[in-house]
C-alpha cells in the first residue's frame, strides 16, 4: 500500500438536505469516531507550523455550532466519511487553497475545507519537515511558476499542482547525503518550539486573565513561528542542494517578483516600481557580468575540448 494517506475531511449530514433530495443526498454514513474527539476548524497564520490541543474543540461542540437552513447536522453519521486514517497522527493539515500548512502530533478531525496527509508513526519527523518545506520560499517559488492562478488571480494552489511538488525522500538517489540529519534537526527545533508554546498556553489557562493572556500568546506564537520558519529556510535549501545563485533567484522571486505581480491594490507601491540606488545597480551589474563571464568560460572550455 501507499506510504502516506491523503484526503479531504468529512462532510456533515443534514436531515433537511436529505428530505429535499433523498436519492442524490444519500443516507448518513457511520462517523467512526468519538464525539469527544478533537476537531480543528482551520489552519491559518495564527496556528503556524503546528497544531496545539488548545487550537481544537470537541467534535460534538463543532456539530452543535454549525447549521444548514436552520437545521443542525446529525451526530450519528456524516454525508461523507473518509478513511479514518487521514485523521490519525502524525498528520499534515492543508487548507483548501493549499497556502496554509500545519503539523499535528495528535489525532484530530476536520471538515472537507481541509485536507490531510497522514503517515506511520516513524514518519513523524519527515512530515514535520514536509510542513516546513511546504511553507518555504522554495515551495512558493515552485508554486509561483507552476500554479495556474497563483501570481495572476488569487493565492490558491490546486491539488494536482501541489502533488507535482518535488520531494525526494532521504536515502533516495537525488537526496542530499545529510538529508536524514537535516530532517531530524528541523523536526527537533520545531518540536522544541511546539513544547514551549504548549507549556505557556497551559500555564496561562490557570490564570484569571486567561483571555487577555491568550491573545498576547497568540501574537507571540505567530512571531516565533515566523522566526523559526526563517531560521529553517537554509536547511531546506541545503536539503535540495541549491547553490547561492539559485537561492538568490528564489529569494528575489518571493520577496520582489511575486508581491509585485499581485499587489493588494492599484495604488500600493512595490519593489519593482521603486527607484533603485546607485549601489544596487552596481551590485546587479557586477553579478550579471560575473554570471555571463562564467557561462562564456564554460562554453569556451567545451568548444576547446570538442573533437
Amino acid at each position: 500500500g501507499k506510504r502516506w494517506v491523503k484526503g479531504e475531511g468529512f462532510q456533515p449530514w443534514y436531515q433537511s438536505s436529505f428530505d429535499a433530495s433523498p436519492h442524490s443526498y444519500g443516507q448518513p454514513r457511520v462517523i467512526g469516531h468519538e464525539l469527544s474527539g478533537r476537531f480543528i476548524k482551520t489552519v491559518d497564520d495564527s496556528i503556524g507550523l503546528f497544531v496545539l490541543p488548545q487550537d481544537t474543540i470537541s467534535l460534538e461542540e463543532r456539530l452543535e455550532s454549525i447549521s444548514h437552513e436552520g437545521c443542525l447536522p446529525s451526530k450519528l453519521g456524516f454525508r461523507r466519511s473518509p478513511d479514518r486514517k487521514i485523521f490519525t497522527s502524525p498528520l499534515v493539515l492543508i487548507n483548501k487553497g493549499f497556502t496554509k500548512f500545519a503539523f499535528a502530533s495528535f489525532d484530530v478531525m476536520f471538515q472537507h475545507s481541509l485536507r490531510g496527509i497522514s503517515g506511520p508513526t516513524g514518519d513523524a519527523e519527515l512530515l514535520s519537515f514536509l510542513v516546513v518545506f511546504l511553507k518555504s520560499h522554495l515551495a512558493k517559488y515552485y508554486y509561483f511558476h507552476t500554479a495556474g492562478s497563483l501570481g495572476t488571480e488569487r493565492d490558491e494552489v490546486r491539488v494536482h499542482e501541489l502533488m507535482r511538488l518535488p520531494f525526494p525522500l532521504p536515502g533516495s538517489p537525488n537526496s542530499h547525503k545529510d538529508s536524514e540529519a537535516i530532517v531530524a534537526e528541523v523536526a527537533s527545533r520545531m518540536k522544541a518550539l511546539q513544547t514551549e508554546v504548549a507549556m505557556e498556553y497551559a500555564k496561562a489557562e490557570s490564570a484569571s486573565d486567561f483571555e487577555l493572556r491568550a491573545k498576547s500568546l497568540a501574537e507571540t506564537r505567530r512571531d516565533r513561528v515566523e522566526q523559526l520558519q526563517a531560521d529553517l529556510e537554509p536547511l531546506v535549501y541545503k536539503y535540495f542542494k541549491l547553490n547561492k545563485y539559485e537561492i538568490m533567484h528564489i529569494e528575489d522571486t518571493c520577496e520582489i517578483i511575486s508581491p509585485s505581480a499581485t499587489p493588494t491594490s492599484p495604488t500600493v507601491r512595490t519593489k519593482t516600481t521603486d527607484p533603485t540606488s546607485a549601489n544596487e545597480r552596481l551590485q546587479y551589474a557586477d553579478l550579471l557580468c560575473k554570471t555571463l563571464n562564467k557561462w562564456s568560460e564554460s562554453d569556451r572550455s567545451r568548444s576547446d575540448t570538442a573533437p
